[in-house]
């Protein structure tokens, strides 16, 4: 049996929280949908990671692009993979 892709693994919280989803068809962006959906505010982001707020806000907005050190930092401050954020 060959690999057909990348190995699928049991997640043990759901892909997207109800509250969440409909922010996403909204057109909100993903990084600030992933922060609602960990229940988190730019400022407890913003702690966890070691960048500013207003940083956080910038790029949750698109004013911004972050560099591939901060989407992993903020990745693994949201338990979420980086190359969702890179995207």
């Amino acid at each position: 049996m060959t690999d057909a892709g990348p190995s699928l693994r049991r997640v043990s919280t759901p892909l997207c929280r109800p509250k969440s989803a409909p922010r996403l068809t909204k057109g909100e962006g993903l990084l600030k949908a992933l922060r609602n959906w960990r229940d988190m505010t730019q400022m407890e982001l913003s702690f966890r990671t070691a960048l500013g707020q207003g940083y956080l806000s910038d790029l949750e907005s698109g004013r911004r692009k972050g560099t591939p050190k901060t989407l992993k930092s903020i990745a693994a401050a949201l338990n979420a993979q980086a190359e969702w954020l890179a995207g």
